[in-house]
């Protein structure tokens, strides 16, 4: 008996695939989502912003109204009569601190001008006085006169009076004094016997180093010292 065999089965032609996608794989794009935002957020991020520039510039403020005060100018009361005429009582005086201020800064000495007012600094307070005598000036005050030898007086020169005041009291002490260098010599205007407290008895000669500063302008009144 004859045996038969089923035939095989014929693949049906199969549809051609493009060489393009068998060698190169499928990429996909994708794009990032954005994530909104609440209104909220950007109101509270403004919020600060703002307020950490009003702090920054109250901190800048503070900062140089304390550093004008402290190596710029400050404002002094007046405590006696040791400088009357010029200064009163509880008077109110501009004082010019930056030359000082300078002179520590380079580490130099600050030496301000014969007649100067100046703020000078003791362990028991400050102390307004005016300059009659600077470092290397021979001061002699007799006879109710103050008289300064130096380079440019070599025989003596009257600086009793400041150009400001022609008629301070006369002074009842006998002196004669060669300045240190890098020292002054200080006077208040109020010259009768015991009316100021200066060089002539407990302060002696001023290290520079204790210089304050030097007043510019009486308040009351804005009369320039």
């Amino acid at each position: 008996m004859d045996q038969h065999v089923a035939p095989k089965a014929k693949p049906e032609d199969e549809p051609e695939v493009p060489e393009s996608l068998l060698t190169k794989p499928v990429e996909f794009q994708t794009q990032p989502r954005e994530v909104p935002i609440a209104p909220e957020t950007h109101a509270t991020e403004r919020k600060i912003s703002s307020t950490l520039k009003w702090l920054l510039t109250g901190a800048a403020v503070l900062f140089v109204v304390v550093a004008i005060n402290l190596w710029g100018v400050g404002i002094y009361t007046v405590d006696g009569e040791s400088m009357t005429p010029t200064l009163n009582n509880e008077d109110k005086m501009l004082v010019l601190k930056a030359p000082q201020a300078w002179a520590e800064l380079t580490r130099s000495l600050y030496i301000p001008k014969r007649h100067d007012v100046v703020i000078v600094r003791e362990s028991d307070g400050a102390y307004v006085k005016r300059v009659v005598g600077i470092s290397g000036d021979r001061i002699v005050i007799k006879n109710s006169t103050i008289t300064v030898f130096n380079e440019t007086s070599p025989t003596g020169a009257d600086i009793t009076n400041p150009p400001c005041c022609a008629n301070l009291a006369e002074l009842p002490d006998n002196i004669d004094i060669t300045i240190q260098p890098g020292h002054i010599f200080v006077v208040g205007d109020n010259r009768t016997n015991g009316g100021s407290i200066d060089s002539r008895s407990k302060l002696g000669q001023i290290p520079a180093s204790d210089i304050v500063g030097r007043s510019i302008l009486r308040l009351n009144g804005f009369t320039l010292l």
